[in-house]
Formats: C-alpha cells, sequence, structure tokens
C-alpha cells in the first residue's frame, strides 16, 4: 500500500486498504497542529521520536523525564494503528529520527479490532520505517492491558505475542519494551491504582515508571560506545597516547581510527550525550592530531607537513601511503574519506566553523573538491564510502554551495547525485571494481551510494 500525505479522504474517495471496514481516518486538525508546531519547534535531527496515541500524548514530562536524550512526541489524539500509516508521511518519515518508540493499539481493542489485523497495521508501520529509513531503531511498547480492556486482554496478548514474533524476526531493527511490566503487581494483579478514573489512561507517575523502562535501554547503548573511547579509564594518557587518546576503538582491539571515532561520534550525537561531556573533548583532540595543521595539531610526529588541512586516518597513519612534504618529511597521506568524516565529527563534537581547524579542513575541501574520484585514495578504492561521509559532512555543516579555487562555486548536491546516478547498475545496485574495503559488494556499495543519495535529494528540496 502506497501512503500518501494528503488530508483525510473524503467520502467519495477511495479508503485505503489497511483502514478497516467500517472505520475512517480522523485526527487531521491534531496532525496539522503538530505540524505548526514543527515550524516552530522542530524534532531534533537524528533524534528519539515517540509516536502513538493519547497514551504516549498524555506523557506531560517526556522531555524531562528522558533528559539529556532528544526526544521528542508527536503522539495525537486517541489514534488507531490506520491512522499511524496514514500520518507517517507527515508525522513520522520527514524527520528522519534515529529511533521510533511506538505505542498504539488501544483503541483499535476498543474498536473492536482482532489481534491479527492490530498486528498487521503495526507491523506494516515498522515494514515503512524500516524502508525509508533503514538505518532508524524501532522500539515497541506493548498494547496496555487497561482495566477498561478487561474483558478483551486476549486480544491485546495476542496482537503483542504476534508483534513480539516479528520482532523476535527483525531484532536488527525492532526491539520489544513491555510496559505491561509495570502495570502488573508481583502476584499478576493489576495495579488499578495507577490509571485514571477512565480506566483507561494513566496517572502522571506511572510515566516515571515507564521512564524507568524505556530510558535504561537507549542509555545502556551509550554507555556501551564510550567504554570504546581510549581515555584515561581504559589507561590511556592524553601526553603518551597521541596516537589514539581520545579515539574510539573497536571493542577489544585498542586501536583508535577517524573512521570508528566518527561513527561512534555519530552514535552518541544521535543518543544526545551533553555536549559537555569530557568525551567530545578527548575525542576532539585526537581528530586534530589527524590533521595535516601544525596550527592546531600538537602531535609531534605530524609536525612539519604542508598544511593542506586535510586529516589521515590516525595521526601518523594514512591508509593511502605517505607523501614526502615541501620541508623533506615523510609523512601521511591525507585523503577525501577521513577528511569529511572528521568535519562531520567535529561538528558533532561542538566544534564552531571559526575554528582554525575547521577552517584548514574547509580550505582542503575547497582545494580538493571531487565527486568523481576520492581525493587522496588510490584509483576507486574507498569511493562509494567516501561519497556517503562526504554528503553527511557538508550536510552537517550546512554547505550549499563549495566555494572552488577559481572562483566559481559547486552545487554539491547536484553534482554527486549527478555522478552516482552515472555509476548505478542496470539491476539498480552500486558496486566498485575495487575490493578494498568490500566496496565490491553492491550490498555494501548500495548503501553507501544510496544514504549519500538521500541526503542530495533533501538538499535539493531546501
Amino acid at each position: 500500500q502506497t501512503l500518501t500525505s494528503q488530508a483525510p479522504p473524503a467520502t467519495t474517495a477511495p479508503r485505503p486498504t489497511y483502514v478497516p471496514t467500517g472505520q475512517t481516518v480522523k485526527y487531521a486538525a491534531d496532525v496539522q497542529a503538530l505540524l505548526d508546531l514543527d515550524r516552530t519547534t522542530p524534532p531534533p535531527a537524528n533524534g528519539i521520536l515517540f509516536i502513538g496515541s493519547s497514551i504516549f500524548r498524555q506523557w506531560e514530562q517526556l522531555g524531562t523525564q528522558m533528559a539529556p536524550l532528544p526526544v521528542s512526541n508527536r503522539a495525537f489524539g486517541g489514534s488507531r494503528t490506520w491512522e499511524m500509516l496514514y500520518y507517517m508521511d507527515k508525522v513520522v518519515l520527514p524527520y528522519k529520527p534515529a529511533f521510533v518508540v511506538y505505542y498504539c493499539g488501544s483503541n483499535d481493542v476498543n474498536a473492536k479490532q482482532d489481534a491479527a489485523g492490530i498486528a498487521s497495521r503495526i507491523q506494516m508501520f515498522f515494514d515503512r520505517v524500516h524502508t525509508e529509513l533503514p538505518k532508524t531503531q524501532i522500539f515497541f511498547a506493548t498494547i496496555q492491558k487497561a482495566p477498561d480492556k478487561r474483558a478483551n486482554w486476549a486480544v491485546v496478548d495476542s496482537a503483542n505475542a504476534i508483534v513480539g514474533r516479528y520482532a523476535d524476526a527483525h531484532a536488527a531493527w525492532v526491539h520489544t519494551i513491555d510496559f505491561n511490566a509495570v502495570l502488573l503487581d508481583s502476584t499478576g494483579a493489576l495495579r488499578s491504582e495507577l490509571f485514571k478514573p477512565d480506566s483507561l489512561h494513566f496517572l502522571q507517575p506511572v510515566y516515571t515508571e515507564f521512564t524507568g523502562v524505556i530510558k535504561p535501554v537507549l542509555e545502556k547503548a551509550k554507555k556501551f560506545i564510550l567504554t570504546c573511547q581510549l581515555d584515561e579509564e581504559t589507561g590511556y594518557k592524553p601526553g603518551e597516547h597521541t596516537r589514539a587518546y581520545g579515539g574510539f576503538a573497536y571493542g577489544s582491539n585498542k586501536r583508535a581510527d577517524i573512521s570508528n571515532s566518527g561513527f561512534s561520534m555519530e552514535a552518541l550525537n544521535a543518543l544526545g550525550l551533553e555536549k559537555d561531556s569530557p568525551a567530545w573533548k578527548n575525542a576532539v583532540l585526537f581528530l586534530k592530531r589527524g590533521q595535516d595543521n601544525d596550527e592546531t595539531n600538537d602531535s609531534a610526529e605530524m609536525k612539519g607537513g604542508d598544511n593542506t588541512g586535510g586529516f589521515v586516518y590516525y595521526p601518523s597513519k594514512s591508509e593511502f601511503g605517505n607523501i614526502t612534504t615541501k620541508s623533506g618529511k615523510l609523512l601521511p597521506k591525507p585523503y577525501g574519506a577521513m577528511t569529511y568524516m572528521a568535519v562531520k565529527s567535529l561538528i558533532y563534537a561542538g566544534v564552531k566553523k571559526d575554528d582554525p581547524a575547521m577552517q584548514a579542513a574547509f580550505k582542503w575541501i575547497q582545494n580538493n573538491y571531487a565527486v568523481d574520484h576520492q581525493p587522496g585514495a588510490v584509483a576507486s578504492q574507498g569511493y562509494f564510502y567516501y561519497t556517503n561521509v562526504m554528503a553527511k559532512a557538508l550536510t552537517a555543516a550546512g554547505i550549499k554551495e563549495v566555494d572552488l579555487p577559481d572562483g566559481t562555486k559547486a552545487n554539491w548536491a547536484k553534482d554527486l547525485s549527478a555522478q552516482l546516478i552515472k555509476l548505478q547498475k542496470p539491476d539498480g545496485s552500486f558496486s566498485n571494481e575495487a575490493q578494498r574495503w568490500m566496496e565490491n559488494d553492491p550490498v555494501l556499495a548500495t548503501a553507501y551510494a544510496l544514504d549519500a543519495l538521500n541526503l542530495c535529494v533533501d538538499e535539493l528540496k531546501k
């Protein structure tokens, strides 16, 4: 079923197949109010989106209770699962959240819908999110067993079980959060004192308990990533371990690099790591030590370069060998992917554009602008990774056009999308003739390319 972003259908318009017989699509005014809110208070980029019915809509202290996680609440009305599907083009997909926390189904039960139908529509929603936003993680909050549904608890249990099996089968991106564990006491009896007089909605203290269920799941991921950072807690010292301190390692492999650090910093940004966290400061130190820029790089073994502003794989190491500088010193060769990855990561860490390291990096980008190859690389090695981080970095920097040395400007999104389209195979895939870093695998190369193309499209729409 192809979803539209139009207003609810008129009586003469065909009803979407996911709308049950005898039901209609409601809450146009509620959704419009959310869209109006978006104009003044848009959800945070790569944030955590809470979406669903009034159970979430009445979570009054969500932002405070989930802080510092970057949450937004776009639940509306007394919505049913078909309205989640109908309006997701307006109040879900445009936000491109890193995480979606979904609660809906209670009102379907009240509308006498069967468990299979409820579960099917929930799964349809999840499938659509995954198709449009393949990196987004989805959390299914189980349909609650409210007193007013006691006669239909079997439907609730069955719907939750069906979606639970679906989540198990798609565990890489769908997860279950059991709200009913909070609502039942140690004997399995319902804690009726948690509910308002309508026997459906919750008193506000319940949401504190829900916070205790949801927040640790998200915080746990953040804590794991932080354990991969090489700092004092892992035995690393800033003045002694200049090749590694502040970078992020591969778990048991205690060797940091700008690539792995960049992905880790992207995740920490999505999880709302406080900007005053020492982790950002330490990561910035690591990144700057990988830059060919004497002004801001305090690493002795990186001194004496040509001050191009480009970045290498990690301090003292390039994946494309060494170059002899104008001063005659042999130093690692800067290249495109690590330069863009470093720029993106520095932005996530809160480094301003007028910072000398950023200014030097932008200078490198201007002098080495290219979409048909990766500057500094050997042949086409790592090309699709390069296009991916290029699009991410320039998007994060808010740059629409790159100033070139000859005084002209380059619309990077237009240039990059046109180049990638040329490289698409007849079957729709992308792949690299160079086998290094597995880019000859069409699954990986296509993922990189589509991610970059999506960012190009977003930029060109502005």
